[in-house]
């Protein structure tokens, strides 16, 4: 996605501005339908996200308390 974002500078499936101005204009239901599909990919991506984010701080807080662990075995 960044790298179509990048190159192309609009979301995919999703007509630039150029392209809407040579279109003159766009049929509003089809606008749409474009649009709920990207609100419906960018929802399941955050998502995944938020799903990552908590296996991160899992690992983290284990990692934590094996170091907490160690550090009271070594006193």
């Amino acid at each position: 996605l960044r790298e179509f974002l990048r190159k192309h500078k609009h979301l995919p499936g999703i007509p630039s501005a150029t392209e809407l101005g040579a279109q003159k204009g766009v049929e509003l239901g089809d606008m749409q339908t474009r649009m709920l599909k990207v609100v419906e990919e960018q929802a399941l991506y955050i998502l995944q996200l938020e799903e990552k984010q908590v296996a991160m701080e899992e690992k983290q807080a284990a990692m934590e308390q094996r170091i907490r662990a160690l550090e009271a075995s070594q006193h």
